[in-house]
């Protein structure tokens, strides 16, 4: 059976891969939410994605030779980590993009798919302020000029997330 494993090509083993790990996350998160409350949640997601974020960012952004000198990108480097942390599914772009002042929107995200899939949005609704201290500290890691801030959340009734970058001087 080894070698059934040894063809699946590599994109299904990542889709399979991203599926069952932002599944497991949901599950356990509806969980906590349930034993610990919202507010005791959103600090203990916080610690784990900002450590996950200062780690990711500077290893992708090195690891491709990324530059982040502006704001224009950081942006581009927030959308390859997305894409690389929450699989082929993700759907982001960056729909405003100068030196100063760059807007990404992602429309599609492997945790709020399954949010939704596993009817767990009332207890998921705890993603916006991770998220945002997973790119804020992963910023922090890679360039300290970079400010972030997550304007728009599904979590906050918005159609999508919108990620605001702006380059301090």
């Amino acid at each position: 059976m080894a070698e059934i494993a040894d063809k699946v090509p590599v994109e299904d083993k990542w889709a399979f891969a991203t599926n069952v790990f932002s599944g497991s996350a949901m599950g356990l998160m509806a969980q906590l939410v349930g034993a610990l409350g919202k507010e005791k949640v959103i600090e203990i997601l916080n610690g784990m994605w900002g450590g996950g974020g200062a780690a990711l960012h500077p290893m992708i952004q090195q690891k491709y030779n990324i530059p982040v000198e502006d704001a224009a990108g950081a942006a581009r480097l927030s959308l390859v980590v997305g894409k690389v942390a929450l699989g082929p599914e993700y759907t982001s772009e960056i729909v405003e993009s100068t030196p100063e002042r760059a807007v990404r929107r992602t429309y599609k995200c492997a945790l709020w798919e399954r949010a939704k899939e596993y009817n767990v949005l009332d207890a998921f609704k705890v993603c916006g302020e991770p998220c945002a201290t997973f790119v804020k500290e992963g910023f922090k890691a890679v360039n300290p000029k970079i400010d972030f801030k997550l304007t728009k959340c599904p979590e906050w009734g918005d159609e999508y997330c919108e990620f605001l970058y702006k380059f301090k001087k």
